[in-house]
């Protein structure tokens, strides 16, 4: 029984010959990291190489973004990505605009507060963490608001897990929720990260991790809150 071969590859140490021509593959499951991506031109060599992994038969294509410093905006075309994953950086934009393969994306931490555009996912199972009232959620070409009414069009059916980060006390990040939820209709998994701000001298910080686990409109809730 031969196992499917996986390869790994660091964005900054490839040499232009393995980002433009070399593939040692077939390998049907790729991961490819960058912790730095200095301009625009790099950007498209990058999405040139995608390309060509893609062209080569990779069926499984990992994308990883880690503690990039420079301003990137992330533009998603790929018919092999399945999961992308942004953290720590300062992304001014995360737009998937043609990932008919693509299973999970997930932001976490980044610095700016970023774009989030969802236009071909239709096998996108698994989202977070979106931040209602920082993050700017775009379904389709409708900039989602506080009012924005609920259509086919505004929706994201495929979504089944979705992870949120919320300040309960900020008021524009609350007002907010309800309008990102009404997006994943079939969610059944809804995890939300929170964070309380005192109102004391010593400021009180607490996490709170909600777990709803949501089966035609039932829902039962497991709070666990740890304060620091």
């Amino acid at each position: 029984m031969s196992l499917p071969r996986h390869a790994a590859f660091y964005w900054p140490r490839l040499r232009a010959a393995d980002r433009d021509d070399a593939h040692p593959g077939p390998f049907p499951f790729v991961s490819l990291s960058c912790s730095f991506i200095g301009d625009d031109a790099q950007s498209g060599v990058a999405a040139r190489w995608l390309d060509l992994l893609a062209a080569k038969g990779v069926e499984h294509l990992t994308l990883a973004v880690f503690g990039i410093l420079n301003t990137l905006r992330a533009r998603l075309s790929s018919g092999s990505l399945r999961c992308a994953q942004f953290c720590l950086s300062f992304m001014e934009e995360v737009a998937v605009l043609d990932a008919p393969r693509l299973e999970r994306l997930f932001l976490w931490r980044n610095i700016k507060n970023t774009r989030v555009k969802i236009g071909h996912a239709p096998q996108l199972r698994m989202l977070g963490y979106l931040q209602p009232g920082v993050h700017q959620l775009e379904i389709g070409n409708t900039i989602i608001k506080a009012r924005t009414i609920v259509r086919p069009g505004t929706t994201v059916p495929s979504v089944n897990m979705l992870a949120l980060h919320l300040h309960f006390g900020v008021r524009n990040e609350v007002k907010m929720l309800p309008s990102f939820l009404r997006c994943f209709p079939n969610v059944e998994t809804l995890c939300v990260e929170g964070v309380a701000l005192g109102a004391s001298e010593m400021e009180l910080i607490c996490h709170v991790m909600i777990l709803l686990c949501a089966s035609e409109f039932r829902a039962q809730m497991r709070l666990a809150t740890l304060s620091s």
